[in-house]
């Protein structure tokens, strides 16, 4: 578990009750992320329901981390996210606030390395293509008219 939060103690004490095996870093200086994230077989960013009304306007940047990092991704599917990872192709949306199916979701990824080498191998091409800075200013430049030289 990458970074701290106010759940923090109560994850460890039910990590340590159910006997699984986790490391919690705690908060982390952003520029040790991406060594964390190499180390990671798998990334999730689950929400409670409700975390984002209809208008709201949410990017979850720890997703395009994963994205980057080709981590196999479960999320759940709130704000911007299913706009951001297709299902079965870059990663796994879960409905919002339930639990069980973020944890269903680990155990089918624990269960099939070919399935987590997939969505992040998926994940990456795709951050790389529609997100990074080259991949924008590519769609951006396709999408302006020829430039017209006019020699006098």
């Amino acid at each position: 578990m990458i970074g701290d939060g106010p759940g923090r103690e109560d994850l460890e004490r039910l990590a340590a009750t159910l006997g699984v095996e986790a490391e919690f870093t705690g908060a982390v200086p952003p520029d040790a992320v991406s060594g964390l994230l190499d180390r990671a077989d798998a990334a999730a960013a689950p929400y409670p329901a409700g975390v984002v009304g209809q208008d709201d306007y949410f990017s979850p940047l720890k997703v395009y981390e994963y994205m980057a990092a080709a981590l196999p991704i479960i999320a759940s599917a709130v704000g911007q996210i299913p706009s951001i990872l297709e299902p079965g192709r870059t990663g796994i949306l879960v409905p919002p606030g339930e639990p069980a199916a973020v944890a269903e979701a680990l155990t089918r990824l624990a269960a099939d390395p070919a399935l987590r080498e997939r969505l992040g191998s998926s994940a990456r091409a795709d951050a790389a293509q529609r997100f990074s800075w080259d991949g924008v200013l590519a769609r951006i430049t396709r999408s302006l008219p020829p430039v017209r030289r006019v020699v006098a």
